[in-house]
């Protein structure tokens, strides 16, 4: 029953994060790539204790991962089971963490159709991953030992959009940063990335690029953000085969100001790395793109800097 067409989405599955520490517990991951999430088992008490979960692949085969941490002595706390009906899908998953301590303190799960937690005691860092209606959050990885340590995200297109070709698959995952600064989007859906420009000293100051969309028209995006300090620009070019594959960073309080900002970003191509740009500092991100897709251009919020950035990803042409 769940041997949806999967095999388009595949080609741009992206995996996000993860939040947390990045040294601490063992590396968990999946073997076979996700194409519908069907249950989640979060373990809690005052933190995130281990999380479990099922999925099917592109065949429609099932998969169970997990559980995930829990390893310790003082396995203690509730199991919080969260089934996911026939068309209900993951838009978004939030929480916090202790950067100090190492672990996840609590969860909080959003389906089209219903929220689910928040689980654990809460307290530290705010995260928070949402997709675009035509995205689903297919499945996770982590790192784990006696509780959960870190977790990231596996997003992919929604099996029924994608059958009826929607914007060519094209998908709007993010953003990752603060909620200050103005919202800013592109005016037309990109295809494929040009150029991107980035004013940076020891935050992101300013953002811009260059797309084409799927007619073949050129348009430019930006410059978003204007931070009065001077601050040195970096222009990437793509080459005519580069692609971007990878967009990390780091986002953190700049200054004492009470909300967040980009510290540093940098950005990977199927040819070269460029970066990092800016300070860096504080919570890292992370957005590698899997199997044939792309990066093709980004919004933001911003305002004197860069307070958050996402991206835009399609699959690459056949």
């Amino acid at each position: 029953m769940f041997a949806t067409s999967c095999v388009v989405a595949q080609a741009c599955l992206a995996k996000i994060g993860p939040w947390g520490s990045g040294d601490i517990g063992y590396l968990r991951d999946i073997r076979v790539p996700p194409c519908y999430l069907q249950s989640v088992i979060i373990r809690s008490g005052k933190v995130i204790i281990s999380l479990a979960f099922s999925y099917s692949d592109n065949n429609g085969q099932q998969h169970a991962a997990g559980p995930w941490g829990g390893d310790g002595p003082d396995d203690v706390g509730c199991n919080h089971t969260i089934l996911l009906g026939h068309s209900e899908f993951l838009k978004e998953v939030s929480g916090t963490m202790d950067l100090q301590a190492n672990v996840i303190t609590s969860l909080m799960l959003v389906t089209d159709a219903r929220s689910h937690g928040p689980f654990g005691g809460g307290g530290g860092i705010p995260f928070h991953t949402k997709v675009e209606s035509n995205v689903s959050i297919v499945g996770f990885f982590a790192r784990a030992g006696q509780y959960v340590n870190a977790i990231g995200c596996y997003v992919s297109h929604r099996n029924e959009r994608m059958k009826h070709g929607h914007k060519d698959g094209l998908a709007k995952i993010g953003p990752w940063g603060g909620t200050t600064g103005k919202p800013y989007d592109v005016s037309m859906p990109p295809c494929r990335l040009e150029s991107v420009t980035i004013w940076s000293d020891e935050v992101i100051n300013s953002l811009a690029f260059s797309y084409t969309d799927h007619n073949g028209q050129h348009h430019a995006a930006g410059p978003w953000g204007d931070g009065p300090f001077a601050v040195q620009d970096h222009t990437i070019s793509l080459g005519p085969s580069e692609y971007l594959i990878e967009v990390s960073g780091t986002m953190d309080r700049y200054k004492h100001a009470p909300a967040y900002v980009i510290t540093s970003v940098t950005l990977v191509t199927n040819a070269r790395r460029y970066g990092p740009f800016g300070g860096g500092g504080g919570v890292p991100f992370n957005t590698p793109i899997q199997r044939n897709g792309s990066i093709v251009g980004f919004f933001t919020r911003a305002g004197w800097f860069v307070d958050a950035i996402g991206v835009y990803v399609c699959p690459l042409p056949v």
